[in-house]
């Protein structure tokens, strides 16, 4: 009887070899992302349809047409209660030399509710969006060479999961101008890899699977500031900055091992062996960032953004820090424009125009080097009347954006991505919980 051991090749070089067979993989499954099996995954990009339009930036911005929920001091711009929803697409194709593989992913990606407190002075929101994506799937052929014979062995590599996270948050003027806030975020996740050794010609040796788990389940905090200046009776300029705190996550992980003859389908298995099962903690990171937007209510905005995220402190499982990872910042410019002209007949006149760039590092090393990270992206808001019937004209909007993006790693080694992302969301508003007098 032969049992062969899984390989545990940990390395972007290693990483980098096995990214077009894991893409193709992808683009089969439904998954897309092999870079995802460091850590807990890929982070989640911000779905905020009419930040992710104008370069993804949020530090300045408030409004009281979407909820940018990461910065709860905009909380305070409120005038009445929204729904707001989305999901999105995103297509990957990876680059390396001559060789081209692509796969895309759609998924729900956020669900916020919106409700002032006190008009145009406290406010408070709650929802849900996802953190991380977990989603890869691979394989390698490696010869076993003995006294008496050759044997193939298929290794092959499998994850599938997340992180998601549920907040509340409230956001409050205390004075004239100044916005102060904060967010309560449950954190729930799940993650689980495969990692199996297989003797496709060898019905007679013994086949290893290993399944490990990971479970989150912990609070994390975030706040923010904003504070608005009128330079006259129409400009108005916004300094906005945010802090996240970094944590120690509460997490179980339970290990595994099925020991099998033949194909893994065939359902030879033996009783599972447990190899552990622990309560770890998980280091998330800090983050912090400021930004400044200047505008013209329901005409124009421009803003300028820095964000860092200090994913050189992450943990995982208690473990040593992760040598792939290094702290991530971006920088982003955007701004939106409405014509609100004389002509309403006009739809175009009634749309909001926005577009944006950033460009910043990874948080993703090759060769010690961050991917060096560069996008644009633009948007529509397109305007709904809602409630009309019972004259309560209040404007909801459906927002749409793309944002086409590149990840270029140091050196020709490893693999350049692009992105292409479509976003779209609702954002539904009514005076809901408010009292009408009739006469």
């Amino acid at each position: 009887m032969r049992i062969i051991p899984i390989h545990y090749k940990h390395g972007l070089l290693a990483l980098s070899a096995v990214l077009f067979s894991a893409v193709q993989a992808a683009a089969q499954s439904g998954t897309f992302n092999p870079y995802s099996q460091l850590g807990i995954g890929t982070p989640v990009s911000n779905p905020v349809v009419p930040l992710a339009s104008m370069g993804g930036g949020f530090n300045a911005m408030r409004a009281d047409d979407y909820i940018n929920f990461y910065n709860p001091a905009s909380y305070s711009a409120f005038n009445a209660t929204q729904l707001q929803f989305g999901f999105e697409t995103i297509s990957i194709t990876g680059t390396r030399g001559s060789q081209r593989r692509r796969a895309d992913l759609a998924y729900f990606n956020q669900i916020s509710i919106a409700v002032p407190l006190l008009k145009d002075r406290v406010g408070m929101a709650f929802g849900y969006t996802p953190y991380s994506n977990v989603g890869y799937k691979f394989g390698t052929t490696e010869q076993i060479i003995n006294d008496t014979d050759t044997l193939d062995v298929n290794y092959s590599y499998e994850g599938k999961g997340g992180t998601d996270r549920v907040f509340i948050g409230f956001g409050g003027s205390p004075v004239k101008g100044l916005s102060i806030g904060f967010n309560t975020y449950f954190y729930i996740g799940n993650i689980e890899t495969l990692k199996t050794s297989f003797f496709p010609d060898g019905f007679q040796s013994t086949n290893v699977q290993q399944i490990s788990g990971t479970r989150i389940a912990d609070f994390g905090f975030d706040f923010g500031a904003q504070y608005v200046v009128d330079l006259n009776d129409k400009l108005k300029l916004t300094l906005g900055g945010t802090y996240a705190l970094g944590k120690n996550m509460n997490a179980r992980r339970s290990v595994y091992a099925r020991y099998f003859t033949g194909e893994l389908v065939d359902n030879y298995y033996s009783e599972d062996t447990i190899m552990q099962r622990q309560k770890v903690k998980l280091r998330f990171p800090s983050s912090f960032g400021g930004g400044v937007s200047l505008g013209r209510k329901g005409f124009w905005s421009i803003n300028a953004d820095f964000n860092m995220n200090m994913w050189s402190s992450f943990r995982y499982a208690n473990s040593q820090p992760e040598p792939l990872f290094g702290n991530a910042y971006r920088v982003s410019l955007g701004g939106e424009i409405k014509p609100n002209g004389k002509n309403q007949k006009n739809i175009f006149n009634k749309l909001t125009y926005r577009l944006g760039a950033r460009y910043g590092n990874s948080y993703l090393l090759a060769g010690g080097k961050p991917f060096q990270e560069i996008g644009i992206s633009f948007g529509l808001g397109i305007p709904v009347l809602s409630n009309a019937l019972i004259d309560r004209k209040l404007l909801s909007n459906f927002n749409v954006g793309m944002e086409y993006g590149m990840a270029i790693p140091n050196g020709t080694a490893y693999t350049r991505e692009q992105t292409v992302r479509f976003v779209f969301a609702f954002n539904l508003k009514d005076n809901w919980f408010r009292t009408y007098k009739y006469k």
